[in-house]
């Protein structure tokens, strides 16, 4: 995850990060998990009962980040369904990658597609 917006934010602060995006990056494979969830990418895997993706959307709100930005690749689709029936009302976009990128070629994708928006 990377954190965008306001510099003089505090994101420590439960009403800090207030007009902050974020990146999360969930584009990754996850080989190594793949014994134990295999059909599904490792931002979906289940931890107490839901998607560990679940636990740091609803930490990036609560330290008042506003606007999402998905890195998407591997199984996509289902992040996106997730994301769209759990979370209705939230405010985000998503990039997804033709073919593997790495973090940081994931990182420049998702910024130049919010540069493209903001112009």
């Amino acid at each position: 995850m990377i954190g965008l917006g306001n510099e003089k934010s505090n994101l420590n602060s439960p009403s800090g990060g207030q007009g902050a995006e974020a990146i999360i990056l969930a584009g990754g494979l996850g080989t190594r998990l793949r014994e134990t969830i295999p059909d599904l990418p490792k931002c979906m895997a289940p931890v107490a009962g839901r998607p560990f993706l679940s636990f740091v959307i609803d930490a990036l709100r609560m330290q008042g980040i506003e606007k999402f930005v998905f890195a998407l690749g591997y199984k996509a689709d289902l992040i996106l369904q997730y994301v769209e029936t759990v979370y209705p009302t939230l405010r985000y976009t998503s990039v997804i990658e033709d073919e593997p990128l790495g973090t940081g070629g994931a990182i420049q994708l998702a910024i130049k597609k919010l540069h493209l928006q903001m112009h």
